[in-house]
């Protein structure tokens, strides 16, 4: 009898952050004063409105049930309106936005509405690891694109136009950019628009941080013709503080989001309307409310900046969202064996570059996702650390 383990598909690795936090609680536990700068897990309160609106929906009887995929009226004239309001773009509530239970629920259903084995897939180097992780589930082919300082972060179009583009169905991109905290150019959605029209792909803008220390977000859908060829994803995980509510959403080309509603039929059923009721009184909230938000964020940047100087760190990225992109020291080590060296000897856990694709070698990603006193433990706990000293200081 054949073994049965020859018929099961290859283990999904564990995502490194996983991984990463149960060595952090392994040293805790070892009475070690651990630094965590590492994951985008916003720890500041959401907006009072958002928990007053969810406290009258749970109150209501008849909100406890199943709810339709496309959304209630509520949260699609919602983000209707939000996109009117801050990105002058049009969406109609009807037909060109589907909510989500978070956004990386929107990248590998998307991945799965539209990719077969043989399809390639776009995706920024270095960018979020979930889009080639969506691609290969799907039997697709992540082809990564180089993003680099010297082009600022943005994607060589004229490049990629040389290359062989006929397998390419989807093409990533995500501005403000993770890690590197890049921003769009005026005219780069524009370009991409054409770019995606004269190539048949569909362009998908990660806007997820898009007024995370961001005086002027953008949108692709704000280009003209751009529903043709895009869509584009949001989040309240990190504009809000309500990433463990799991809210976003996707609008834009509506024959790709009938696909998708087709598949989401299937798969979920629907964002309890509790919720919903509260993301929209998030997203009915005016500029006043992401102040305060960035002065915190901004305040914890200057922290970052004094701990990675104190490192032997170089800036090597935009200022905007909510991460620190810099150069690691001259060494001969891996931003991987790095991080585990700091981790381990300097009791601070940052991400290590090469997570983020191979043009992240050699960088190091440090998150504003936490109080004022972690990074002064991170500055304590490094000042402290012998061997970090003695190898780079």
């Amino acid at each position: 009898m054949q073994n049965s383990a020859n018929h099961i598909a290859a283990p999904v690795k564990e995502y490194f952050f996983v991984g990463a936090q149960r060595q952090k609680q392994e040293l805790i536990r070892q009475g070690r004063v651990i630094a965590d700068l590492s994951i985008g897990n916003p720890d500041l309160p959401p907006p009072a409105e958002v928990l007053d609106r969810l406290k009258e929906s749970l109150s209501q009887p008849t909100h406890h049930g199943y709810q339709p995929n496309a959304g209630s009226n509520v949260i699609r004239n919602a983000i209707a309106s939000w996109y009117n309001r801050f990105f002058d773009a049009v969406v109609n509530p009807d037909s060109e936005i589907i909510p989500l239970q978070g956004s990386r629920q929107g990248i590998l259903q998307l991945s799965q509405a539209l990719l077969k084995s043989g399809d390639e897939v776009l995706v920024p180097d270095p960018g979020y690891p979930s889009y080639s992780f969506a691609a290969n589930m799907m039997g697709a082919t992540p082809v990564p694109y180089s993003l680099n300082a010297q082009n600022g972060f943005l994607p060589d179009l004229e490049n990629l136009q040389n290359s062989d583009l006929s397998k390419v169905k989807i093409m990533w991109v995500n501005y403000p950019h993770m890690p590197t905290g890049a921003k769009a150019l005026s005219d780069t959605f524009e370009q991409l628009v054409m770019f995606a029209r004269k190539n048949n792909i569909l362009i998908v803008n990660d806007n997820a941080y898009a007024f995370v220390r961001n005086n002027a977000p953008q949108s692709i859908l704000s280009v003209a013709g751009a529903k043709e060829v895009a869509l584009e994803l949001n989040s309240l995980s990190k504009n809000y503080n309500l990433a463990g509510w799991r809210l976003g959403f996707i609008a834009g080309n509506v024959d790709v989001l009938s696909h998708l509603s087709h598949l989401k039929s299937h798969l979920d059923s629907g964002i309890a309307l509790p919720l919903q009721h509260a993301a929209a009184a998030a997203l009915d909230l005016g500029f006043k409310w992401f102040a305060p938000l960035n002065n915190a964020y901004n305040a914890r940047a200057n922290s970052a900046k004094k701990l990675t100087q104190t490192m032997g760190c170089l800036p090597a990225g935009g200022d905007n969202g909510m991460f620190l992109w810099v150069k690691m020291p001259e060494t001969e080590m891996t931003s991987a064996d790095f991080a585990h060296m700091l981790l381990h000897d300097a009791g601070i856990l940052l991400a290590p570059g090469s997570l983020f694709g191979r043009n992240g070698e050699g960088h190091l990603r440090i998150s504003l996702c936490a109080p004022e006193e972690q990074f002064e433990i991170a500055l304590d706990n490094l000042k402290k650390s012998s061997v970090f000293n003695l190898k780079y200081n």
